[in-house]
Formats: C-alpha cells, sequence, structure tokens
C-alpha cells in the first residue's frame, strides 16, 4: 500500500456526474454566443441550399397580411429561408432592436439599475456614501464591507435613477 491517502470523491451518483459535467462546461456566455454562431452559420447555408417550409390553411387563415409579408410568405403558404446576415434581417435587427427593449418592461428596469451601479462605481460616489456612514461600519463588522456598501449606494443610485425614469415616461 502506499503511503498517500486516497482521494475521496464524496459526490458519487447521479449528482456527482451532473456536478462534474456541469464543471466541465464553460461560461454560459460563451455557450450563448457559440449557439448564436450555429444558428447564423445553419441560417446561411439554409439559405444558401433553398430550403423552405410550409405552412397549413389553418395557420394561414389566422395570420395578418401585414405578417404574411414580413415572413416572405407565399399565396400558398411557402416561407422561403432566409439568411440572419441578409441586409434586411441586419436592418431589421437595428431599427426594431429599440422596440424590443422598450416593450419588455423588466429589462428596462435592469439597464437602469446596471447603468446606475456603473456609474456609481466609476465616479466613486459609492465609496463617499459609505465613507460618511461609520455606524453602518460598526454594525456589519466585515472585512468586505466597502464592497458592501458600494454595491448598496449604487443600487440605491440606481434605484433612484430608474424611479426618475419612470416618473418622466408617465
Amino acid at each position: 500500500m502506499s503511503d498517500t491517502p486516497e482521494k475521496q470523491d464524496h459526490a458519487k451518483g447521479f449528482l456527482g456526474f451532473v456536478e462534474r459535467a456541469g464543471n466541465k462546461l464553460p461560461d454560459p456566455v460563451f455557450i450563448f454566443l457559440f449557439l448564436l454562431v450555429v444558428l447564423v452559420i445553419i441560417s446561411v447555408i439554409t439559405s444558401l441550399t433553398g430550403l423552405t417550409a410550409t405552412l397549413s390553411d389553418q395557420v394561414l387563415g389566422g395570420m395578418s397580411d401585414k405578417n404574411k409579408t414580413r415572413f416572405a410568405i407565399g399565396e400558398d403558404g411557402v416561407i422561403p429561408a432566409i439568411s440572419l446576415l441578409s441586409p434586411d434581417n441586419i436592418q431589421r435587427l437595428w431599427t426594431e432592436m429599440p422596440a424590443t427593449f422598450t416593450h419588455f418592461h423588466p429589462l428596462g428596469y435592469v439597464l437602469v439599475v446596471m447603468l446606475g451601479a456603473g456609474v456609481a462605481e466609476r465616479t466613486g460616489r459609492g465609496a463617499v456614501v459609505c465613507a460618511t456612514q461609520p455606524s453602518r461600519r460598526r454594525f456589519w463588522h466585515s472585512s468586505s464591507w466597502d464592497s458592501v456598501c458600494e454595491e448598496f449606494a449604487a443600487a440605491r443610485t440606481a434605484l433612484s435613477l430608474a424611479f426618475a425614469r419612470q416618473q418622466l415616461l408617465s
């Protein structure tokens, strides 16, 4: 027998497998970007090969003429594959993106909070707020109090910006 103790694998069974497999995965951002690139490549290939899809009469009956025109659906219900890199799709991306952002209200608040947190962090306002509130420092007794206080101040600034934005829009 060897003198070194064996390395014990604490995670066994199905959950251990899930944990080991999850640890091997790349960051979710890179997974998203990889899938986005794959989707664009698939759209270009299907467009170049001329693939089409046919809609049933039931689906066509419930669709407006505006949507039929927008998605290039013919009278017979055939939809041609269109590349995501086509000039029309790139133009649609840039012209409809603001509407997408403004019609999904939670995203607007998240973006405002992120903007406020970034502004508070870069301008040093979060540190100033923390320095002017020493009573909270004694309460927390934490070595990471400065980062907690900066995040709190940034969130407070972002929420006030979100409230101001809400008041301006209404």
